[in-house]
């Protein structure tokens, strides 16, 4: 396996059905490619070191921290992947169209530009994991709650997209440093024009919701082979929950209405040697003697 460093996500950039790997890496995002071959096995290659946008005319790296792991994912429907990230030390969404189909005919590059507005028209509470609905994010001015401008630096949140209703536009989930709970946003927008219009700063609402310590991150995938995505979370920061901490909720509906429903607290965890926080192992050798 190649170098991962703080977080990872596991995505098919371009269009090959292998899983690649996007890494924060030095205040950016890498990619690692996957060349397996029957041959030579799973290996990986860096694809990109520095994913970049452009920003009006300026061209820098899409931020990221080791604290924030982006959504990526095909926004728009036209199978390059895109990017939905929280902008830099603020609590707005900023949507990075990669125009890779659109300039060369492939999913498999890079072309990123800065949507110019903010994704969503939504902010997150500068005091806990909830969403501010309709909102102009750029100027500051609010046309729903008022909210102290100083509250709006933001650092540290998973955001997870999915398409909870398959009306062809993206959903997101965000676990957040500033609540134990996971926020759910529905997208009332279009792929190009998304309009956050209602929230779940519960869910599941209508199951076990999600309540873990410092910061819990959520994954889209399908856990147990039957062809529905189901959820895991589990905390996402170096400090927090360290025995009830992989949470597997199962899908008992399909994939365009993602009825979640707990299942157990400590999946993979429950089959392995609890340590206990803060251990150290010694292993020791037992000699019989006759």
């Amino acid at each position: 396996m190649p170098p991962l460093q703080d977080w990872v996500r596991s995505v098919d950039y371009d269009c090959d059905g292998d899983l690649d790997l996007y890494t924060y890496y030095n205040s950016a995002m890498l990619v690692w490619r996957n060349d397996y071959t029957s041959g030579s096995g799973l290996q990986f290659s860096i694809s990109n070191n520095q994913i970049k946008s452009w920003y009006g005319t300026f061209f820098n790296p899409i931020f990221v921290s080791q604290v924030n792991m982006p959504a990526i994912v095909d926004v728009d429907g036209d199978s390059d992947l895109d990017i939905i990230t929280f902008a830099n030390s603020s609590n707005y969404l900023e949507y990075h169209k990669n125009y890779a189909m659109d300039s060369l005919g492939t999913c498999n590059g890079f072309l990123f530009t800065l949507e110019p507005y903010c994704w969503g028209y939504f902010k997150l509470s500068g005091l806990t994991n909830i969403g501010l609905l309709n909102q102009n994010c750029r100027s500051g001015n609010v046309i729903g709650d008022l909210e102290n401008v100083a509250k709006s630096r933001h650092s540290g949140s998973v955001l997870t997209p999915l398409d909870q209703d398959c009306d062809g536009d993206v959903d997101l989930l965000n676990g957040d440093i500033l609540g134990e709970n996971m926020l759910f946003l529905l997208n009332g927008g279009t792929p190009d024009s998304a309009l956050i219009i209602s929230q779940d700063s519960a869910f599941p609402v209508y199951d076990v919701q999600i309540n873990m310590q410092n910061l819990p991150a959520s994954y889209y995938l399908d856990l147990d082979n039957d062809g529905l995505k189901d959820m895991l979370v589990s905390p996402f920061a170096t400090v927090g929950e360290d025995f009830n901490n992989i949470h597997f909720y199962k899908n008992t509906s399909n994939n365009c209405s993602n009825v979640f429903d707990f299942v157990k607290p400590r999946l993979f965890s429950e089959e392995t040697i609890d340590l206990g926080t803060a251990s150290n192992v010694v292993f020791l050798m037992s000699i019989k003697m006759d």
